[in-house]
């Protein structure tokens, strides 16, 4: 085997888990059904008294994470009187978040396109076997990431250790960002990119398996 088709091994092995991850985990924060679960789940605006909707909350937080709009905040109105639900510390909190759903982003497409170009050109200058071997280490990578990341996730000390900077939010007392971040959100969070980045390695399993599939050959009688 040639050195460009181990190089290329690799960084399909690589890239491609890290792909999917990043994609997987930006886009999570970026949809709404995400949040409405949680909010809808906790009962958080019930239990706070607020007289707006889960799905207004919810677009805002995707609103603003899209970059839709500029200002983090929903009002409620009762009569006459508005009351502003977000601060400015919560609105400075999901600036650090949105950034982080654009780095992510792009990451992702980096390292997709980088794992897209290894396996082209193991397709093209190498046996189909091969390219087998190379996305079945992806997809051993990918399985070894991914369980570490959810385990990580789902056991608080270990979350609080390696992504206590994520989840560092304003901890204030009768703030509605406060009662959603304490919630369960952490956990489905986890659980939802766990979801989506399966769904999509194997959506990417089946088109390499198409892509690599022996030719049949027909014999004439």
């Amino acid at each position: 085997m040639k050195v460009i088709d181990r190089i290329c091994i690799v960084l399909l092995a690589v890239m491609l888990p890290v792909a999917v991850m990043c994609l997987s985990e930006t886009g999570v924060w970026r949809v709404s059904d995400t949040y409405e679960y949680s909010l809808k789940e906790s009962e958080i605006l019930n239990k706070m008294h607020l007289d707006v909707s889960e799905e207004d909350v919810a677009r805002t937080f995707t609103g603003y994470v899209n970059g839709k709009t500029d200002e983090f905040q929903i009002i409620e109105k009762t009569g006459a009187v508005e009351k502003a639900l977000f601060t400015e510390e919560d609105e400075q909190y999901m600036s650090g978040i949105r950034d982080y759903a654009k780095y992510l982003l792009w990451a992702g497409i980096i390292a997709l396109i980088i794992a897209i170009a290894a396996y082209a050109v193991l397709r093209i200058k190498t046996k189909k076997s091969t390219v087998k071997a190379g996305f079945r280490a992806a997809l051993t990578v990918f399985i070894c990431m991914q369980a570490a990341n959810l385990v990580i996730r789902l056991i608080d000390p270990a979350r609080n250790a390696v992504f206590g900077w994520l989840f560092d939010f304003p901890d204030t007392e009768g703030d509605l960002l406060t009662g959603i971040m304490k919630g369960s959100l952490p956990e489905q969070f986890a659980v939802f990119q766990t979801i989506a980045a399966v769904v999509a390695m194997l959506i990417l399993w089946y088109i390499s398996s198409r892509l690599t599939r022996p030719e049949k050959i027909f014999f004439r009688r």
